[in-house]
């Protein structure tokens, strides 16, 4: 936590953190729809300096700037981590004279920022992302026009995000669907070695799930899937990434875990199925059961493809050898 951040606790941070992973839009390169908002914003204040602000663990990255040549600083050093929990627009004549910010790194060394407006960018939910700001080395004002403009472009950042995570989740049980989720995963992936943490991955799938929809209808198979993503979720960390890959096939990525907290995290998983029951339209209970294979990320695996083709192998292990049960695939 620093002077700059006014975050709620470090349970309301995770969640916010595990809420900007599920956009997906972390390190991903270059969208048209969000440096145009860049250029607008710079253009419109006049300043040499713009960006989209995404506020991660610890640093801002930009998903799109002007005249900044960076793609993320530090946390630490970050006015809008300040902006996103305020009440509402941010601006700062000259950072040199204001004593929150004329000690920080942005405006002691480059880009020497003097003048400062920032808008927070929230979530549908009201959760705090960032920030839009235009920034300039020179000290200056800013008009209410010019405050509202700012304002405006900012919303249309929310548009933009919010329609990005309508497309990347699954309609129907609120997961990130394949495409979506092997972005995420390889993102971190990349994250994890970069830090040294472990990581390991679970492929999930339901146990007769055909039988299921043939005797008791694809409404039915319906709650089933959406009755086993609730289970999952509330076996699981927040920092943890939930895929559905196919029909009635998920995949866990496990954060921070190795080979012993993983099998802890299955085998309670395998239990809480066991213990959900679904009712049908017609009042029938429909006990379900799931089998899962699962393997220990490694430092050379080449990306998360790899992985889950080891999990796969695991996974039909455990539904050869009777289904619901988990079988364990070690990386050698």
């Amino acid at each position: 936590m620093t002077t700059l951040e006014r975050d709620g606790g470090d349970c309301a941070e995770e969640r916010r953190l595990a809420l900007l992973r599920s956009y997906n839009i972390l390190d991903t390169p270059p969208e048209a729809q969000f440096d145009r908002v860049a250029r607008l914003a710079s253009a419109i204040l006049g300043t040499p300096m713009a960006a989209i602000t995404l506020v991660d663990r610890d640093r801002q990255w930009f998903k799109a700037e002007v005249g900044i040549g960076r793609a993320e600083t530090p946390r630490r050093d970050s006015i809008c981590a300040y902006t996103m929990h305020g009440d509402g627009a941010l601006v700062i004549e000259d950072a040199r004279e204001d004593a929150r910010f004329c000690a920080t790194g942005l405006v002691t060394g480059q880009p020497l920022i003097r003048f400062y407006a920032g808008v927070p960018i929230r979530a549908r939910d009201g959760t705090p992302l960032g920030a839009l700001c235009c920034i300039d080395d020179r000290p200056r004002t800013l008009s209410e026009r010019e405050l509202g403009l700012l304002d405006d472009l900012a919303q249309l950042v929310t548009e933009q995000l919010e329609l990005r995570h309508m497309a990347s989740e699954d309609g129907l049980t609120g997961v990130l669907r394949r495409s979506a989720f092997f972005a995420a995963a390889n993102r971190d992936l990349i994250l994890a070695r970069r830090k040294d943490r472990q990581m390991a991955c679970l492929m999930i799938d339901v146990d007769h799930f055909k039988s299921v929809n043939d005797h008791y209808g694809h409404a039915t198979g319906d709650r089933v899937l959406v009755a086993l993503t609730d289970t999952i979720r509330g076996c699981l960390r927040k920092s943890d990434v939930i895929g559905r890959l196919g029909g009635e096939e998920f995949c866990v990525l496990l954060t921070d875990s190795g080979e012993s907290g993983s099998l802890d995290v299955a085998r309670r998983l395998l239990r809480a199925v066991r213990a959900t029951t679904v009712v049908a339209p017609d009042g029938q209970m429909v006990p379900f059961s799931i089998s899962i294979g699962g393997t220990e990320i490694t430092s050379v695996d080449p990306d998360i493809g790899a992985v889950i083709a080891r999990a796969d192998e695991a996974l039909y292990r455990a539904k050869a050898e009777g289904r619901d049960c988990l079988r364990w695939r070690g990386p050698a």
